[in-house]
């Protein structure tokens, strides 16, 4: 912005852009106009102040200085200074380049004259016409831009240059070249979507959906709906999470000797191929994983010869030594026929072929 302005010395009464530099003892103030200073500049009065260790100097708004070192590299930082005069006297205020666009607002700009660092251009209203106007440089009066003489300006935005690709999608270029995205953007230049936003805009999945078809061609359809009190939420592993944050285990499930809550069979069942609880066969007390073959029968009970998933239960024998058929029992003196019945597992009853146990 600066390149072409010729750094010159010029007295604080004329202008407040750049510093001013004083020392104790010398009776003239030297405003810096923006620019480089050695410590072999001349004239010597200027030589002088920024040799001296008892100077100081006072930077407008938007200027960073200090003499602890030179050369001295005075320069305006990335955003915009106004001054209430022209040819940037005056009361002065500075506007940093924002990080987020400068959404549906106009914020009044009370300057005769605006100063731009370098890479940054401005989008201005003048008045009640509403005249948008791209500075694209610095202005030492507002009454040589191309809308008469304006009553008023407002800002409407301000953004940095400096990034190749230019940003898209609303993101704002900072003054080191990164563009920032809007929300529901990513990608070097704000050019893709966001995990969880969909569509040219970027919007949100909608609620209450974990994983949606995503991206800039997504459609938004719901992939992965969110499972209320899932079981991952209170580590759980075959089961549902109630609201008071306990476990409650599907049917034949119970907590894992590592503590994992659901996470192994309980006694006297087994787990199947496809991951679920089985309950043994009547009168087995344990059974093997995968397969259901029983590996302990209870009490009284035998190994069935041709299914090793079945434990026999013991014969019958009457008084006079009758051995009972299957689905009868001695009582005493003879043989009995009853039928027993049994609540499952899905709460319906059923009818037991052997006697109880």
């Amino acid at each position: 912005m600066f390149a072409t302005i010729i750094t010159t010395l010029i007295l604080s009464t004329i202008s407040t852009l750049g510093a001013a530099i004083s020392a104790p003892g010398i009776s003239t103030d030297i405003q810096l106009l923006p620019g480089q200073y050695a410590s072999d500049t001349s004239p010597q009065l200027l030589h002088t102040l920024l040799t001296l260790s008892s100077s100081s100097i006072s930077p407008s708004p938007g200027f960073n200085a200090s003499l602890k070192s030179l050369p001295l590299n005075l320069a305006l930082q990335p955003g915009l200074a106004i001054f209430a005069l022209p040819l940037y006297s005056g009361q002065a205020a500075f506007s940093s380049l924002p990080t987020a666009p400068i959404a549906n607002s106009s914020i009044p700009l009370a300057a005769q004259a605006l100063s731009l660092s370098s890479n940054i251009w401005i989008a201005t209203t003048s008045g009640s016409s509403n005249t948008r106007i791209i500075i694209w440089d610095s202005v030492p009066d507002v009454n040589e831009l191309p809308l008469g003489r304006p009553t008023s300006l407002s800002l409407v935005d301000m953004q940095s240059t400096a990034c190749s690709p230019p940003c898209a999608s609303s993101g704002m270029c900072s003054a080191s070249g990164t563009c920032h995205c809007a929300t529901g953007f990513t990608g070097a230049s704000c050019e893709t979507c966001a995990a969880g936003f969909f569509g040219p805009q970027c919007q949100p999945c909608s609620a209450g959906c974990a994983t949606c078809d995503q991206g800039i061609t997504g459609t938004g359809r719901c992939l992965e709906p969110i499972v209320a009190n899932a079981p991952s939420t209170c580590n759980c592993l075959n089961g549902v999470c109630g609201t008071n944050g306990q476990c409650e285990c599907n049917a034949g499930f119970t907590a894992a000797a590592n503590g994992t809550a659901c996470g192994a069979c309980s006694p006297g069942f087994f787990l199947s191929s496809t991951g679920d609880c089985k309950v043994c066969q009547l009168g087995c007390s344990s059974c093997a994983d995968g397969t259901g073959a029983c590996t302990t029968c209870k009490a009284g009970f035998s190994q069935d010869t041709s299914d090793p998933t079945k434990c026999d239960p013991p014969q019958s024998v009457t008084s006079s030594g009758t051995v009972c058929p299957d689905g009868s029992f001695s009582n005493g003196s003879a043989c009995s026929t009853m039928r027993f019945f049994v609540r499952n597992l899905r709460g319906l009853l059923e009818v037991l072929p052997h006697m109880c146990f």
